[in-house]
């Protein structure tokens, strides 16, 4: 009954707050096909990752729950907070764009 209830909801309870689900998974067609749409309209979609590049674990993981959850995160001076990447449809410009921010660590 309660995974019952719970599918019925579909959001998580935490404490007094009731969090917003969280995105649902797309397949590779659905996204590329709804990429297609954009692009035909002269739209741009594209990715917000507010964790990178921070150290601090606790931080990232805040960032990362609430950039998953819709939210835009700016630091105090109002900037915006991680990377927004463009979305490209197909899997060869998506390793372009891996390849692009490959780094060497020493």
């Amino acid at each position: 009954m309660f995974k019952t209830a719970y599918m019925a909801v579909r959001g998580r309870v935490a404490g007094l707050f009731v969090q917003r689900p969280e995105p649902m998974m797309l397949s590779e067609f659905a996204r590329d096909r709804a990429l297609s749409v954009l692009a035909k309209k002269g739209y741009q979609a594209h990715y917000y990752a507010p964790d990178l590049d921070v150290e601090d674990q606790e931080l990232a993981a805040a960032l990362r729950l609430l950039g998953r959850s819709g939210f835009i995160i700016t630091d105090q001076g109002g900037d915006l907070v991680g990377k927004v990447s463009l979305a490209h449809s197909g899997s060869e410009s998506r390793a372009r764009q891996k390849r692009a921010q490959f780094r060497v660590i020493e």
